[in-house]
């Protein structure tokens, strides 16, 4: 019983080693894969941003009295609660 209880221990230590064998040689293979995915992820978030103080500050500019200026408050604060996510 005592050796059946070892065989199986070593057995899943067996299983556990080559399957993290396994898992580092992937990650290993696309390094510059991951890595120009995150750029492009990153670019393009850098990009809505931008896009998104320009209508902010076209906004503002067109303001012509303090009620303009609250409406574009208004308008952009959902757009900033949408940030609160990483960004890089």
């Amino acid at each position: 019983m005592k050796k059946i209880g070892i065989a199986v221990v070593m057995l899943f230590a067996f299983t556990f080693l080559a399957a993290a064998a396994d898992t580092g040689s992937q990650t290993q293979k696309t390094p510059g894969a991951n890595f120009e995915q995150r750029k492009e992820m990153i670019l393009k978030r850098i990009d809505e941003r931008i896009a998104r103080l320009q209508e902010a500050r076209a906004c503002i500019q067109a303001a012509t009295k303090p009620e303009d200026i609250k409406a574009c408050r208004e308008k952009i604060k959902p757009e900033k609660m949408d940030e609160g996510r990483p960004g890089f």
